[in-house]
C-alpha cells in the first residue's frame, strides 16, 4: 500500500518594509517609536541593523527629518534579514537620535534574541521580488 504525499507546507510571507517613520499631517513623526536609552540595548539593535543582508548598496542620503540642519547625512542603503526590509536611516536615527524602530520589527529582532541569522537565497530573491514590487508600483518611502 502507498501512502500519499503529503501536501508542502505553504510558502512562508514575502518579507514586510519597514517603513522609518509614520507622516502624520504631511510630516515625518517618530511619535509611535520606542526611544532606545539603554546603550547596552541600542548597540545590540545597530549591529542586528547594521549586519543585514544588502540589497541595495548607494552612496544617495536623505535629509534628516528630525534635524533638517544636519543636511542629507541618512543613509539610504536597503537591508534584510529574510522576514524585514529595512534601510540603513533606520540605524542611523537610532545611532544619532536614539529612536527605536517601528514596534513590529523592534519585536522581531528582540524575539530573535538581536541574534541576525543570514538569510537564504530564497529569501533574498523574495526580498528583491518585494522591491521591485514596490518600485514598479510607486511605493512610498
Amino acid at each position: 500500500m502507498t501512502h500519499p504525499t503529503p501536501p508542502s507546507p505553504p510558502p512562508p510571507p514575502p518579507p514586510r518594509i519597514v517603513h522609518v517613520y509614520e507622516t502624520i499631517d504631511g510630516r515625518p513623526s517618530f511619535a509611535n517609536h520606542e526611544r532606545i536609552t539603554d546603550t547596552t540595548e541600542r548597540a545590540r539593535l545597530l549591529d542586528y541593523l547594521n549586519a543585514g543582508r544588502l540589497l541595495l548598496r548607494t552612496t544617495a542620503c536623505s535629509e534628516d527629518v528630525t534635524d533638517p540642519g544636519r543636511g542629507k547625512v541618512v543613509p539610504m542603503s536597503i537591508r534584510t534579514d529574510g522576514s524585514w526590509i529595512w534601510n540603513d536611516a533606520l540605524a542611523y536615527y537610532l545611532d544619532t537620535h536614539g529612536i527605536g524602530p517601528r514596534t513590529e520589527f523592534l519585536t522581531h529582532i528582540r524575539a530573535r534574541g538581536y541574534l541576525f541569522t543570514t538569510p537564504t537565497k530564497e529569501q533574498i530573491d523574495a526580498a528583491q521580488n518585494v522591491l521591485k514590487e514596490r518600485n514598479e508600483s510607486g511605493g512610498r518611502r
